[in-house]
C-alpha cells in the first residue's frame, strides 16, 4: 500500500510543479473560465423544467355518437381493450366511458420506446375502428409535451350589452398575437361569438307538414359552393365552381320554404349567441380568456416578453379596445424568472452564511477570501459546461448549483488548511504548495469522486424513469461544480497561495523543536498553541478509544433510537410543492337550478375578491366544470416571490371563507384537476351497480378507521335520463327503421350548423336550433311524429308513442375501467395523505371482498413504491461503488468498511431531521438520501488516509489516530459548517413556491452532515481501531492456519 501511495503522491507532486513554475498561466486560464460562464449565463436558456422530462404515457380518445356509457362500454371500450392489451409495451389501461367519447389513460413500460410503441397503439388502432359503431372511426392520439403547457393566459373584459365582443377580440387582439414570432396558436375562451340562429317554430313547421330535417335539407341545398369541373380553353384551364350561398340576414328570413310560406314565417331569424351559454367571469365581471402557445424551439422568456409588450401597445392606442380591459392571470415567462430569482437568492444567501462561517474559524482576511474565490469560479464552469451541453437553468439544474455552493469550497479548505499549516511549520511558499497538495491530493481526488458516482447508478436505471430524470438533472450540475472545485483546490489554490502572506515569523529554537518532536515517532502529536476546542478533542478521543466496548454500545443505541422518528414519518408519493392556481369545486344536487349555482360561485367569488391580497390570489375566474351541476372557481396565485403565505396556511384561511349549503358540495384542489385533494382507493369488479355496492360496504369500513377525518364514494357524474327503447316488434310491423327513429328525434332535438354566411359584422355561421319550450316530457314521443317507410318525415297522422316506451331513470355520465373491470374509487381524506395512506395499508389487506372484486391502492400507492425502491438502489448501488473507489485509495478491504459505517448513521440525523420539521418522506427526500451517501464519506477518506500515511512513518495505531484527528478537526469542521451553512436557505426557505418542494432534500442533507460530522470525529476512529483489530486477528489465524498446515504436514 505505501509504495502504491508514494507513488500517486510523487505523480501528483510532479504534475503540480509545473502550474506552480506558471502562475500567470494559470491566471489566465481561470481568467478565460469567467469569460466563457459569463457568455455562458447570459445566453443559456431559462425553463422551468429541463427538456426531456416524457412519461411513458399517451392518450386515446374515441369521439362517439350520442350512447349511453352502458352502450359504449359494451361496444367501443371492451373491443378497444382487448386489442390494445395484448402489446407488452402497455403496462396498464383505464378507461374513461362518457355518452359522447371513450378515453384511454395507456401507461407504458419504463424501457419502452415511447416513439414505436405510439406507432403499435396506432396500428391496432387502425385494425379495430372499422369494426366500431358508426361514429366512432376516428381516434386521437394524445403523448405528453411540455410545450402544450399555456404559454400566457390572460382576459378580456368588455362593456355590457356589446354587439359582438368576440368578434373584436378576434380581430383586434388574436390575429395581433398570432403574428408575434414564437407563437404556435392561441385559443379563445368563455366567450361565445355570435352567430345566425335559425330557431324553429314547431307549431308552424308542424301546420307546414314539415319536419326539421326536411328543412335542414331545403337550407343546405340552397347553401353551397361546390367544383363541378375544369373547362379547358386552348392552353388555359379554368376550374368551374357552382355556387348558391344567401347574401344576407334579410335573404335568409325571405327564402320561401313551401308555395306560401318564407323562413321567416317557419322560425325566428336572428344574429345572436346561444340560450346555453356558459358562464365565465374574471374578478367579478363577464370576461373572455385567452390562452397562448409556443412553438417547441422558442425562448420562453423571450415570447412572453414580447406578448406582454405587444398586448400593451394594443391596449394603449387601438381606439375599438379603449373600453376593454386586460387581466393577466399567468405567464410563463414570469413564473420562471421569479422561481430562478427565488432559488438563486437561496443560492447567494447559502454562500455568505457558508463564507461567515469560513472567516470565523480563519480569521483572515486573505485566506477567506482566496477559498471563496472558488466558489464563483466553480459555478461559472458549471454553467458554461449546461450550455455547452445544450442544457438549460431551471429548476431542477439550480437545486443542484444550491447543492454545490457549500460543497465546492470543501477541497479548498483541505489543500489551503494543509499548505498554511506547512508554512507556519517554516517551508517556503512553493514548498508548502508543492508538498501540502501533494499529501492530501489523491485523498479529495477519491473523495470528490465518490459524491460524483453516487448519481452514475440511479442514470442508468431503466425501470425508475421519473427518479432517474430528476436525480441526474439536479446531479449533473453538482458534478460539474465538483469536478471545478477539484481543479481550483489541486492547481489554482496552490499557485495562488505562494503569493499569500502568512505570518511565518517562527524562531529556530521553534522550529528545532518542532523537528525534534517529528522525529520521535512514538510521542503523542503536540502543536503549540493549539486551539482549546481541539485539547478537548484529543483528551475526549483518548477516552473513547480506550472505552470503545461502552462507545460502541451508545453508537448502536443512537442507531436504534431511529426507529421511533422513522415510524412516524410520513410516506407519500411526491411532495406538496407549489401550484400556480388554486380550484374551488362546487357541485350541485343534480339537475338543480343553475341560477342558484351561478349565486353560490359569485358569493365564493365575492369572498375571495375581498381578502385576495392576504390570501396571495392574484385573480379569481368562474368558469363551467366537467358537467352542468359542477362549477369551478379558478385561482391564480402571485408569483413566487410575492407570496406571504405558504400552501397550507393559503388554503386553511381559504376554507374558512367558503360558505356551506345544504346539498352542495364545495371543495378545494391544488392546480386545476378535476378531484379534490386526498388518497383515492378503488373497488373493481365485473360490473358498474354490483361493483357501486361492494364499494358502498367498504366505505362504511374506512369511515371508521382511526386518522380517517373524511370517505366518500367519488362516483362519476351523472342525472336524470329519458330512455326512449324502440320497440322493435311494433317498429317492424309498420317498416319502421329504428336508425331512421333516431334521426328524426336528432334533428328535432339538436343545434345543427349548415354553413357561413358573410355579413358587414364578417363571416358569421349559420345554425339552426331546436324550439327549446317545445321539447318537454310531455311532448317526448307524442308531438315528435312518426316515420313512415316510403318517404321517412311525411307521415303526421301518428305519434311515435306506440312505438318507443318511455322510462325516466338515473344514469351513469360516466364510467371508469382499470385492468379491463369496472371500477369504483373512494376518496379518502385525513390529517395528511401520509397517514392516509399508512392507515389504509395497515387495515385494508383484512377486508375481505367476494370472488370477483378486489381492491386497488391506486397511483399514487404504486408512484411510492416505485419512488422508494428507485431510492433503495439508488443507494445501495451508490454505497458499493463508494467502497470500490475507497478500496483503491486504501488498497484494502478492510478499512474502507470503517468509513461506509458512517452512512448508516448519518441517515440517523437525516430521519430525525425530517421527523423535527415535520416532512414526509417523499421523492426529493430520497434525491437527498442518494447524494447524502458521496457526502458524508469525504471527511472520514481525508481523516483515514491521514491515519495511514502516519502509521507508514512508524507511529503506533493510537497515536496516529490521536493525530491526524487533531490535525483533521479544524477542516473537518469547517468544510462540514460551510456546506451546512450553504444548504440552509435550501432547507428552510420556504422552497415550495417554485412548483418543487426542495426542502425535504435539503433536510436530508443537513440532518445527515450534521450526524456524520460527529460520527467521523468519534466513530470513525473507533471503526476504524475495530476494523484494525479484525484484520489483525485475521493475520493472527492466518499465521495459526499456516501453522499448524506446516506441522500437519511434517508428520504426515
Amino acid at each position: 500500500m505505501s509504495e502504491s501511495q508514494s507513488e500517486h503522491e510523487h505523480k501528483l507532486e510532479g504534475g503540480l510543479a509545473i502550474f506552480l513554475r506558471r502562475p500567470i498561466g494559470v491566471m489566465m486560464s481561470l481568467a478565460l473560465v469567467c469569460l466563457l460562464g459569463s457568455i455562458a449565463y447570459f445566453r443559456i436558456p431559462l425553463q422551468l423544467l429541463p427538456d426531456g422530462l416524457s412519461p411513458p404515457f399517451m392518450w386515446v380518445a374515441i369521439p362517439t355518437l350520442a350512447a349511453s356509457p352502458e352502450e359504449n362500454e359494451l361496444l367501443i371500450a371492451k373491443p378497444i381493450e382487448d386489442a390494445l392489451s395484448t402489446l407488452a409495451e402497455i403496462d396498464e389501461i383505464k378507461t374513461y366511458i362518457r355518452t359522447n367519447n371513450v378515453g384511454f389513460a395507456v401507461d407504458l413500460h419504463a424501457y419502452s420506446d415511447p416513439n414505436l410503441s405510439y406507432l403499435r397503439v396506432r396500428s391496432r388502432l387502425r385494425r379495430q375502428l372499422p369494426q366500431l359503431p358508426d361514429g366512432a372511426q376516428f381516434a386521437f392520439i394524445w403523448r405528453h409535451d411540455p410545450n402544450d403547457d399555456p404559454l400566457y393566459v390572460f382576459s378580456v373584459t368588455y362593456p355590457p350589452h356589446t354587439h359582438n365582443p368576440a368578434q373584436v377580440i378576434k380581430e383586434r387582439v388574436i390575429k395581433v398575437i398570432e403574428r408575434i414570432p414564437g407563437v404556435s396558436r392561441v385559443e379563445l375562451r368563455g366567450i361565445e361569438e355570435k352567430a345566425i340562429r335559425i330557431k324553429i317554430k314547431a307549431d308552424r313547421l308542424k301546420e307546414a307538414r314539415l319536419t326539421a330535417t326536411e328543412l335542414l335539407g331545403i337550407l343546405r341545398a340552397d347553401h353551397f359552393t361546390l367544383t363541378v369541373g375544369q373547362i379547358i380553353e386552348g392552353e388555359r384551364a379554368l376550374w368551374l365552381n357552382a355556387s348558391s350561398r344567401f347574401k344576407s340576414l334579410e335573404d335568409l328570413k325571405a327564402r320561401p320554404i313551401t308555395a306560401n310560406l318564407s323562413l321567416g314565417e317557419l322560425a325566428e331569424v336572428s344574429f345572436s349567441v346561444s340560450d346555453n351559454r356558459d358562464i365565465h367571469r374574471v374578478n367579478g365581471e363577464e370576461a373572455a380568456s385567452i390562452i397562448v402557445y409556443k412553438v417547441a424551439s422558442e425562448n420562453t422568456i423571450d415570447v412572453s416578453e414580447s406578448i406582454q409588450a405587444e398586448l400593451e401597445q394594443v391596449f394603449t392606442y387601438d381606439s375599438q379596445l379603449q373600453s376593454y380591459g386586460m387581466i393577466e392571470f399567468f405567464s410563463q415567462g414570469e413564473f420562471i424568472k421569479s422561481s430562478l430569482q427565488q432559488i438563486q437568492t437561496s443560492a447567494v444567501y447559502g454562500g455568505l452564511i457558508a463564507l461567515i462561517s469560513l472567516w470565523f474559524f480563519l480569521r483572515s482576511f486573505g485566506l477567506t477570501l482566496m477559498i471563496t474565490t472558488s466558489i464563483p469560479l466553480c459555478l461559472m464552469t458549471t454553467i458554461a459546461l449546461l450550455y455547452m451541453n445544450e442544457q438549460s437553468l431551471n429548476v431542477l439544474s439550480m437545486m443542484g448549483i444550491i447543492l454545490s455552493v457549500g460543497m465546492v469550497i470543501d477541497n479548498a479548505i483541505v489543500v489551503l488548511e494543509q499548505v498554511t499549516r506547512l508554512r507556519r511549520q517554516g517551508y517556503s511558499p512553493y514548498q508548502a504548495a508543492w508538498k501540502g497538495t501533494g499529501s492530501v491530493g489523491l485523498a479529495i481526488t477519491l473523495a470528490t469522486a465518490t459524491t460524483v458516482v453516487v448519481f452514475l447508478p440511479i442514470m442508468m436505471l431503466s425501470d425508475q424513469p421519473m427518479v432517474g430524470f430528476f436525480i441526474t438533472r439536479i446531479g449533473e450540475p453538482v458534478c460539474y461544480g465538483l469536478g471545478a472545485s477539484l481543479l481550483v483546490a489541486l492547481i489554482h489554490l496552490p499557485t495562488a497561495s505562494q503569493w499569500l502572506s502568512l505570518n511565518t515569523d517562527v524562531s529556530s529554537k521553534e522550529l528545532d523543536q518542532e523537528h525534534k518532536q517529528q522525529e520521535k515517532a512514538h510521542k503523542v502529536y503536540k502543536v503549540q498553541n493549539e486551539l482549546r476546542s481541539t485539547q478537548v478533542y484529543y483528551r475526549v478521543l483518548h477516552w473513547v478509544l480506550n472505552h470503545r466496548l461502552v462507545v460502541s454500545f451508545f453508537t448502536l443505541l443512537c442507531f436504534v433510537s431511529v426507529g421511533f422518528p422513522a415510524s412516524e414519518l410520513d410516506r407519500v408519493d411526491k411532495g406538496g410543492g407549489a401550484f400556480k392556481t388554486l380550484t374551488v369545486h362546487i357541485r350541485g344536487p343534480l339537475n338543480g337550478p343553475q341560477k342558484q349555482l351561478e349565486r353560490l360561485a359569485q358569493s365564493v367569488e365575492k369572498q375571495v375578491l375581498m381578502n385576495r391580497d392576504g390570501l396571495d390570489i392574484k385573480t379569481v375566474v368562474i368558469n363551467r366544470g366537467w358537467s352542468p351541476e359542477h362549477l369551478k372557481v379558478d385561482l391564480y396565485l402571485k408569483a413566487p416571490n410575492e407570496r406571504v403565505l405558504n400552501k397550507l396556511e393559503r388554503e386553511t384561511q381559504l376554507k374558512t371563507l367558503l360558505p356551506i349549503r345544504p346539498g352542495y358540495k364545495i371543495f378545494t384542489r391544488r392546480g386545476m384537476g378535476q378531484q379534490s385533494d386526498g388518497v383515492n382507493i378503488s373497488v373493481f369488479g365485473p360490473y358498474l351497480h354490483s361493483t357501486q355496492k361492494q364499494a358502498e360496504s367498504l366505505l362504511k369500513y374506512i369511515k371508521s378507521l382511526p386518522g380517517i377525518d373524511h370517505a366518500e364514494l367519488d362516483l362519476p357524474e351523472g342525472g336524470l335520463e329519458l330512455q326512449l327503447g324502440v320497440n322493435q316488434g311494433y317498429a317492424a310491423i309498420q317498416a319502421l327503421s329504428p336508425l331512421g327513429i333516431a334521426a328524426a328525434l336528432s334533428a328535432e332535438m339538436q343545434e345543427r350548423a349548415i354553413g357561413e354566411l358573410v355579413t358587414s359584422y364578417g363571416e358569421s355561421k349559420i345554425y339552426v336550433s331546436p324550439d327549446s319550450a317545445h321539447i318537454n316530457l310531455d311532448n317526448i314521443a307524442r308531438t315528435i311524429n312518426k316515420p313512415t317507410p316510403d318517404a321517412q318525415l311525411k307521415s303526421f297522422d301518428q305519434p311515435l308513442d306506440g312505438v318507443v316506451d318511455r322510462d325516466l331513470q338515473f344514469g351513469s355520465g360516466k364510467i371508469r375501467r382499470r385492468k379491463r373491470r369496472v371500477q369504483v374509487n373512494i376518496l379518502v381524506r385525513g390529517q395528511n395523505d401520509g397517514t392516509v395512506m399508512s392507515v389504509l395499508e395497515q387495515k385494508l389487506p383484512g377486508y375481505d371482498l367476494p370472488i370477483g372484486f378486489g381492491i386497488d391502492y391506486g397511483e399514487r400507492f404504486k408512484e411510492r413504491t416505485s419512488n422508494e425502491e428507485g431510492g433503495l438502489i439508488a443507494v445501495s448501488a451508490g454505497m458499493l461503488l463508494v467502497f470500490c473507489l475507497m478500496g483503491v485509495l486504501f488498497e484494502s478491504i478492510l478499512t474502507p468498511l470503517a468509513i461506509l459505517g458512517t452512512i448508516p448513521l448519518a441517515f440517523v440525523g437525516a430521519i430525525w431531521m425530517l421527523w423535527f420539521c415535520g416532512t414526509a418522506f417523499e421523492v426529493m427526500a430520497m434525491i437527498g438520501g442518494v447524494i447524502l451517501v458521496g457526502v458524508v464519506v469525504n471527511n472520514g477518506i481525508v481523516l483515514i488516509d491521514r491515519v495511514q500515511a502516519l502509521r507508514r512513518e512508524g507511529l503506533e495505531r493510537n497515536q496516529a489516530v490521536l493525530q491526524a484527528a487533531s490535525t483533521r478537526l479544524r477542516p473537518i469542521l469547517m468544510t462540514a459548517i460551510t456546506t451546512i451553512g450553504g444548504l440552509i436557505p435550501m432547507a428552510f426557505g420556504g422552497g415550495e413556491s417554485i412548483g418543487i418542494d426542495y426542502q425535504p432534500l435539503g433536510q436530508v442533507v443537513v440532518g445527515g452532515l450534521i450526524t456524520s460530522t460527529l460520527l467521523t470525529l468519534v466513530v470513525i476512529p473507533l471503526l476504524y481501531t475495530l476494523v484494525d483489530d479484525l484484520r489483525l486477528a485475521g493475520d493472527e489465524g492466518m499465521r495459526w492456519l499456516h501453522y499448524f498446515s506446516k506441522q500437519f504436514k511434517q508428520k504426515t
